[in-house]
């Protein structure tokens, strides 16, 4: 049974089901998810596991059809990115929201009414959600996009290869146009549904957010960061699909699905690697933005408007608006005289 399909009372006296903490299965999946760390036995270290995720998830599923525990949902969801990538993170973070909303007045860690019904042990369990060591790594490390020939890029990975984070022992640093052609040659619909996961994800993180802010109030800023850059970095897939609709004739406002028919509005972003006049326009765009937001005294972003306002002129306009003194020159370079209206104008390219 998925538990995420439907969200309905367990018991009609106890909507929640009873608190299984110390259940076997509820011991055991905790084991999987955490994994073992390296020990020493005498003289010999014994190297420590990783976490069994699909064993997580398995009895995390069963679980959720016996308790619905707020303690559980968290490792579904860790167990859901882990395997599924961010459409299964979307779905776990949803059946969280569920709980929330739906039961909260019985949920597991129950309310103490000896401490005034204090959800501190309810905001403890979920803080893992923001936690760098568990449910961030996850995120960082789920693929953004698969290529069958560039591999698979995730936030560490494009990390990596931006020299943004330390390179990892035997390996070379990849190379970021590699992730630029990743992008390309990925199946269209695969990416979209990838977004899709991500843009769910971070509505519901901001509900799970918002609707404990009535409740003491719960920090998920990491989370949605991470996020929020998985959704930048995405946004050059959604700019390329236009171009591609564009050219078979299909207008990119009438594509079908929510990421398509936002392609026209969303900003691009500059991933680091020029190869066309688009790519010189986003790089002009993030720079002037870095001084802007960085050193708002410096005057390179007036120099580098210019330059943008640049890019799309042909070479006689370049000319006219650098050095309009040297028009004249170039006219009589031509074999141009002055008086000959519009003969010259965007000739020369």
């Amino acid at each position: 049974m998925d538990p995420t399909a439907s969200l309905q009372p367990i018991e009609e006296n106890a909507p929640c089901g009873p608190d299984l903490e110390y259940d076997p299965d509820f011991l055991t999946m905790e084991t999987a998810a955490s994994g073992t760390q390296d020990h020493q036995i005498g003289e010999a270290i014994i190297k420590g596991e990783e976490p069994d995720w699909k064993e997580a998830l398995r009895l995390s599923t069963q679980l959720l059809t016996r308790t619905y525990d707020l303690r559980v949902a968290i490792i579904h969801a860790q167990s859901l990115i882990a395997i599924e990538g961010y459409p299964g993170f979307a779905k776990g973070m949803d059946f969280i929201a569920q709980m929330l909303d739906s039961f909260w007045d019985t949920l597991h860690p129950e309310l103490d009414p000896a401490e005034g019904h204090d959800p501190i042990m309810r905001a403890n369990v979920l803080s893992a959600l923001n936690d760098r060591r568990t449910t961030l790594a996850l995120i960082r490390n789920a693929s953004l996009v698969q290529s069958r020939i560039f591999g698979a890029w995730s936030l560490n990975e494009i990390a990596i290869a931006r020299g943004e984070t330390e390179l990892p022992e035997g390996r070379d640093r990849p190379d970021i146009a590699s992730y630029d052609a990743a992008l390309r040659e990925t199946d269209h619909e695969n990416i979209a549904e990838v977004v899709n996961a991500i843009e769910t994800a971070i509505k519901t993180s901001e509900h799970i957010r918002d609707f404990f802010g009535q409740h003491g109030g719960l920090i998920l800023d990491d989370l949605l960061r991470e996020l929020r850059q998985a959704q930048f970095l995405l946004a050059p897939a959604l700019e390329i699909e236009e171009e591609e609709e564009e050219e078979d004739g299909e207008p990119a406002s009438e594509a079908k699905g929510p990421v398509k028919a936002r392609a026209g509005k969303k900003s691009a972003s500059f991933t680091g690697t020029v190869i066309n006049r688009t790519d010189v326009l986003r790089a002009l765009d993030e720079v002037c933005a870095y001084y802007k937001r960085s050193e708002p005294s410096s005057p390179v972003p007036l120099l580098l408007g210019r330059a943008r306002r640049l890019v799309d002129l042909d070479f006689y306009s370049i000319i006219k608006d650098l050095a309009p003194d040297g028009e004249a020159q170039v006219l009589n370079i031509r074999g141009v005289r002055p008086d000959d209206d519009d003969e010259h104008s965007g000739s020369i390219e």
